[in-house]
């Protein structure tokens, strides 16, 4: 896949998209640059999780931030948030991204716009969807805990039935 003289990679998303960046961009991107270092074989990497859009938004960060310079967090926030500015692409979906390729600057990014953007309260979408998140867990471990109550209570009768079958 990556030989001594390769200068870029090809990488494939999910909805078939294909992008030929940097091997420098690549090297910036976790799971990319150990895929490269594991798989020998020509051809596109592909990216199962991830839509061709978001995947855009990932490669222009890590260009906005390769020459690696370590930054004070304010600066790295305001420098970094118009990718957060296209409505075509969630913050979420970007966030699941930078998840799936480890990309720990992006996530603690996203989850700092996601923070303040819930403080300043205009994300009314973003709110009802953690709400709901919330409430869909509580109505889970609700359930769970209800089917672990019927299954204690069969076994206490299915105990009960065997001693009497004993007893007679």
């Amino acid at each position: 896949m990556a030989t001594s003289n390769t200068t870029h990679i090809n990488i494939i998303c999910k909805d078939g998209t294909h992008f030929n960046i940097p091997l420098a961009i690549a090297n910036m991107i976790p799971v990319i640059k150990d895929l490269i270092e594991c798989i020998q074989e020509d051809g596109p990497i592909p990216l199962c999780n991830i839509n061709g859009n978001v995947f855009q938004r990932i490669i222009d960060y890590c260009e906005a931030n390769k020459d690696g310079e370590e930054q004070d967090v304010l600066k790295h926030y305001m420098k970094n948030t118009k990718y957060f500015n296209n409505t075509s692409v969630s913050i979420i979906d970007i966030l699941n991204a930078a998840n799936f390729l480890s990309i720990e600057s992006l996530i603690n990014l996203c989850c700092r716009k996601i923070a303040l953007d819930m403080m300043r309260g205009p994300i009314e979408d973003v709110q009802k969807t953690v709400l709901e998140m919330m409430e869909n867990s509580k109505e889970a471990v609700a359930a769970a805990a209800a089917d672990d109550e019927e299954e204690e209570e069969d076994e206490e009768e299915a105990g009960a039935a065997a001693a009497a079958a004993e007893d007679e």
